[in-house]
């Protein structure tokens, strides 16, 4: 299971969470909505994603994503919020599981066998895709890469 303190870091952490936050604060931090700043930081800084696909990810239009760009000191929604919590803790998991950022980005975005040939990345737009992703992970930290 990925731990609290890297999903906050895999957000951004203080810099763009504002104060150092700890495990507690992830419930609330979503219920009042993530900062614009963590999305864009997660899904176009460290996944390097272009816009469309993030906000395929976040659910929501271009036009929604590049208006909040525009003012980065905007919110998220809470669900727009959840979506990337969801994001930062596959990912988050992914590093543990993989032993670094750059092997967790890569298998993310490379087709698995073990997903019926799809990308993990493309899974993580529902709560079913995101529990496959982690189940192959979770086995995966276990020894069984089949």
């Amino acid at each position: 299971m990925a731990e609290p303190s890297g999903i906050l870091d895999t957000l951004g952490g203080a810099r763009y969470l504002g104060r150092k936050r700890g495990p507690v604060d992830l419930r609330e931090l979503v219920r009042a909505g993530l900062p614009y700043q963590a999305a864009e930081f997660l899904l176009l800084e460290s996944l390097g994603l272009a816009l469309d696909e993030a906000a395929r990810l976040l659910a929501v239009s271009r036009r929604t994503l590049t208006r909040k760009r525009q003012n980065p000191k905007e919110r998220l929604g809470p669900a727009e919020s959840d979506r990337l919590y969801r994001l930062a803790r596959t990912l988050t998991l992914a590093s543990e599981v993989l032993g670094d950022d750059a092997a967790a980005r890569e298998w993310l975005k490379t087709p698995n066998r073990a997903l019926g040939g799809d990308r993990p990345l493309d899974l993580l737009d529902t709560e079913p895709g995101v529990r496959a992703v982690e189940d192959v992970l979770d086995r995966a930290a276990w020894g069984d890469v089949g």
